[in-house]
């Protein structure tokens, strides 16, 4: 397995638009203009409208009703429910498959994305648990009148009980903390480096007429490019090397340079995870700013002014935290759909290379 785990980490930084569903290799696709499409929002429609999508969505809204005692249990049945293909069906193909490099790459994808899997999984119930416990502070900002200098002693007292409660719980986000996915990230880097060294020396030679497939866009740009590089590495070994090597010999490395170009594919999701950081961060910010906010009144001992000013400020942005919370939950949604379509186009390479006479 690949040495990781090493990377360092970097404070909160604003998030940039992820790129959902992407196909194209982030050197085709610049990020600026990738951030500047208008199709970007409709591609984030259609995701969060698909049928896997809303399948793992219903999936893991059971972990609201987790006791603390069966966390890690239910966790290891859930994710069996939720990540396809699941473990036994990878271990049944890896233990059929011929060793290669292309093996041993799957190999440690299917390893990372379990793990990180896992993760996604452990950050959901954060979700729940931030959601869980900012609804007396939304309840309490719907119930107190619109015009707050009107405030009752009763009214304070309350607002003072439910701001010293929200003050007890801790921020599930805290950073740096064990939902960060930067070690995840170098791991996956890891691949993509083995990947493009394999792939550089498997392709020795770039025809000039490649040049023209960066212009094809998903996956279309994807298959063209395999197709003619494999046109290609036929054509210069037989120019170059004429009855040298046998087709035998030319198959197997058009067949690896398509393997490689399928696991290049499936690291792709180093933009979910980079966007999962970035959600994190942005919304352990909002939460520790709502807790800075609550003490100020619990300093100043049931102040109506206190209370008066800080309710006027959670109003202005308690929706905007409300939706940080609904947006990193989506995410952590697309992140297991983009981990699914990813380990499914790995495990069908690896059936393509399975040792004959094995039953």
């Amino acid at each position: 397995m690949l040495r990781c785990f090493s990377s360092t980490s970097s404070g909160p930084t604003l998030p940039n638009q992820p790129s959902f569903l992407q196909v194209n290799s982030p050197e085709d696709t610049p990020r600026s203009s990738a951030l500047q499409s208008p199709n970007v929002t409709k591609l984030f429609s259609l995701a969060v409208e698909s049928s896997p999508y809303n399948n793992i969505r219903s999936k893991i809204q059971v972990i609201e009703t987790w006791q603390a005692t069966e966390i890690n249990d239910q966790q290891h049945l859930l994710l069996e429910q939720i990540l396809q293909p699941n473990q036994q069906h990878v271990q049944e193909a890896l233990c059929r498959a011929n060793p290669s490099v292309f093996t041993d790459l799957a190999s440690d994808y299917f390893d990372y994305s379990e793990e990180t899997c896992h993760r996604l999984l452990r950050l959901q119930l954060k979700v729940c648990y931030v959601r869980s416990y900012y609804g007396p502070i939304s309840n309490l900002l719907k119930s107190l009148p619109p015009n707050l200098e009107f405030l009752s002693e009763s009214q304070c007292d309350h607002a003072f009980g439910m701001f010293l409660q929200f003050d007890s719980n801790e921020n599930p986000f805290t950073f740096p903390g064990p939902h960060s996915f930067r070690d995840m990230q170098h791991c996956f880097s890891e691949i993509k480096d083995q990947i493009d060294y394999h792939l550089h020396r498997s392709r020795p030679t770039k025809p000039r007429f490649i040049r023209g497939s960066r212009s094809i866009s998903g996956v279309r740009a994807v298959d063209s490019a395999v197709s003619v590089i494999a046109h290609a590495l036929v054509s210069l070994v037989a120019i170059s090397f004429p009855g040298c090597l046998s087709a035998k010999l030319i198959n197997k490395e058009i067949t690896l340079v398509a393997q490689l170009d399928a696991a290049k594919r499936s690291v792709y999701v180093l933009h979910h995870l980079d966007t999962m950081d970035r959600l994190v961060d942005l919304l352990y910010t909002a939460v520790d700013g709502d807790k800075f906010h609550a003490r100020f009144v619990l300093r100043r001992g049931k102040d109506k002014h206190a209370i008066y000013e800080v309710v006027k400020k959670m109003r202005e942005t308690h929706v905007s935290v409300l939706r940080q919370i609904a947006d990193l939950e989506s995410h952590i949604c697309l992140c297991f759909d983009a981990f699914n379509r990813a380990r499914s186009l790995l495990l069908e390479e690896l059936r393509r290379t399975h040792k004959p006479n094995v039953v």
